[in-house]
């Protein structure tokens, strides 16, 4: 089932983001806006200051010109364009200020400004500028009917008593101002000050928040699964973690410990399987461990007949014991799926085979093990749900083929082991059972060889019978070898001098066919040996390339080694082994000789490996056969 968005960990950690950077994109525009305010604020200030510093100035100089008044017309002209001037200027200064204050709206033309500023007075600081207003006007009112119209001639010693007199209580009012004004200006920096500090203890501890939610929510989730992950790499299959939420760890908490439990499955399984002793326990194991994987009412095992035309119904489980089913044979050339399916090499989802109708069940995978193994035939998992195989069921076949392949096929070879021990040990009480009464033929035909009072006819026959006698003698003994167990009693040698003693002793052999044998020594070598069993091999295989070359031939025995194993090779320059013919030499009973057993090359197979080696064969018309026995070389004393 699928979750909602908003649990999965992008939603979540997209959001706290956002929120932490709208955090603090507020805190820095909050900061810039009260940072123009605050330039605001030190400019009404510095005009405030410089109000009150106007006002003091238009005493000052009120005080020093009837300090010093003029002494004649011409002093007093000078101080008209002075004094005059400068009184002005102080008053035009104190309007334009005490006005701006008043309407909210200071003008550029003041110092400090570089373009109208309007002004937001807390209440009480703007009832002490219109006090302020009100009284200025009073008072340059005053001001003025004491300088007169004449700006000729303006009264300047009664406006400078006018200044002296009247302008102290109006610098009171202006300093008081002045001070509220200060007072408000401090009180408002102060609380974007404590603003700004609350934004940023809150944004301290909304940051701690997301790194403590981001370590539990992500961290310790993922460290979690780190260390799950490097105890089942470490063999502790089955493991399991925690799921503590629905979201993407969570998610991958889930997928881990399906994967820990199907990898305890499937070890359980390879354990299981080893210790099944025939095929119906087996496919049983196999049931009951791959139930958890995949959904399973019935499993199979189906072998495919010699002819390639039928398969067999080897083996059967079920969970709820169902029967066997209806047919234990099945033709494979009505061209239907299931047919198809088991020709391939891959898992191939099909629907229910005929055999199988009859179980309430609805649709099949089918498991070709050829692929993989020796052994032709296949496994059929069944289900009664019709949609139950998906395509992760393929695959996970798919992966699990090698394992069940190798799996089926050595439970197979186990069965074939026994019933060849089984066979073996028949063979060996019939061959004993045998080798007495031919004895005994054998005797009387050596008896009646022996007169000669007999008919020519007769005495041709019981040649030949006795010939015969003999050959079955030999056909006994080797089967006798081939079916019982090869003992060996192997000690270190070195293969120069025991190659060398062979061959001297296969003089009289060669002599025989008119043929050669050249030894040959590339490395030399020293193995574990058995010498009687592999004089036994390398004889056989001497007769075979004697038989195989032409008269005058000569066979090379060469001894080579490389990579830590010893080569010895026997060349015959015969006619070149076809290659149909190469692969069933090893088979039992096989040959192509008219009066061969078929059991010499098997033999030596078996006594080759018997020593932990092998046989390799090559063959061409350019170069002749060549017979390989490679065995495990060791150390030379």
């Amino acid at each position: 089932m699928a979750s909602s968005p908003l649990r999965s960990l992008k939603f979540q950690i997209t959001t706290a983001l956002i929120l932490l950077l709208a955090l603090f994109a507020g805190a820095i525009l909050y900061t810039l806006h009260h940072l123009s305010r605050y330039h605001e604020d030190a400019v009404t200030s510095r005009v405030a200051e410089s109000l009150d510093f106007s006002v003091q100035r238009l005493l000052a100089q009120g005080q020093n010109y009837l300090a010093n008044p003029p002494r004649d017309y011409a002093t007093y002209y000078r101080d008209v364009k002075l004094y005059y001037r400068d009184l002005e200027q102080h008053l035009d200064d104190i309007e334009t200020a005490i006005h701006g204050f008043a309407t909210g709206m200071l003008p550029k033309r003041l110092e400090g400004l570089d373009d109208d500023m309007e002004l937001v007075l807390p209440e009480h600081v703007r009832s002490r500028v219109m006090a302020l207003d009100e009284h200025w006007r009073e008072y340059v009112g005053r001001l003025r009917e004491r300088l007169g119209d004449d700006k000729a001639q303006p009264r300047l010693e009664w406006a400078a008593q006018h200044v002296v007199e009247f302008t102290p209580s109006l610098a009171v009012e202006v300093s008081d101002m002045v001070q509220a004004l200060r007072s408000s200006l401090n009180t408002h920096q102060d609380g974007i000050s404590r603003v700004n500090q609350w934004v940023l203890v809150f944004a301290a501890a909304f940051s701690l928040a997301i790194v403590a939610w981001f370590y539990l929510r992500v961290m310790r989730p993922l460290a979690s699964a780190a260390s799950a992950y490097e105890r089942v790499s470490q063999g502790d299959f089955g493991h399991q973690i925690r799921v503590c939420h629905d979201d993407e760890i969570g998610h991958m908490t889930r997928a881990f410990n399906i994967l820990s439990q199907r990898l305890n499955a499937l070890f359980g399984l390879i354990d299981r399987l080893q210790t099944g002793d025939d095929l119906r326990s087996t496919v049983a194991t196999a049931g009951r461990e791959l139930g958890p994987l995949l959904p399973l009412d019935w499993l199979e095992v189906v072998l495919v007949g010699m002819d390639s035309e039928r398969a067999r119904v080897a083996a059967w489980w079920s969970p709820d014991d169902r029967p066997a089913p209806e047919g234990l044979w099945l033709d494979l050339n009505n061209g239907d799926a299931f047919g198809e399916a088991l020709a391939a090499r891959h898992p191939s989802r099909i629907a229910i085979p005929d055999e199988l109708a009859s179980l309430q069940l609805h649709t099949a995978l089918i498991l070709p093990l050829r692929e993989f193994s020796d052994l032709d035939g296949a496994l059929v998992f069944a289900s009664g749900d019709a949609d139950a195989y998906q395509d992760d069921h393929l695959e996970l076949l798919r992966n699990l083929a090698p394992l069940l392949a190798h799996t089926f096929s050595r439970t197979l070879q186990f069965l074939d082991n026994e019933r060849l021990a089984a066979l073996g040990q028949f063979v060996s009480g019939i061959v004993h059972e045998i080798r007495n009464p031919l004895s005994t033929i054998g005797l009387a035909l050596d008896y009646i060889d022996g007169r000669e009072d007999l008919p020519e006819a007769v005495t041709r026959r019981s040649g030949l019978a006795a010939g015969e006698a003999r050959r079955m003698e030999r056909l006994l003994q080797e089967i006798l070898l081939y079916a019982k167990p090869v003992s060996l009693h192997g000690q270190p040698t070195a293969l120069t001098d025991w190659l060398q003693a062979f061959v001297e002793a296969q003089a009289d052999l060669l002599a025989d066919r008119h043929q050669r044998l050249v030894l040959t020594i590339d490395q030399p070598a020293c193995v574990e040996l058995d010498g009687d069993r592999m004089q036994q091999v390398l004889l056989n295989l001497l007769r075979n390339a004697c038989d195989a070359s032409p008269p005058e031939a000569t066979i090379t025995l060469r001894l080579t080694t490389s990579g830590g194993v010893a080569h010895i090779e026997m060349h015959n320059p015969g006619d070149a082994i076809s290659e149909t013919v190469r692969g069933r030499l090893f088979e039992p009973f096989f040959t192509t000789k008219a009066q061969g057993t078929g059991l010499g090359l098997p033999i030596v197979r078996r006594l080759v490996e018997a020593h932990g080696g092998v046989m390799e064969i090559e063959s061409d018309s350019d170069r002749g056969t060549r017979f390989r026995v490679c065995l495990p070389a060791i150390p030379c004393p």
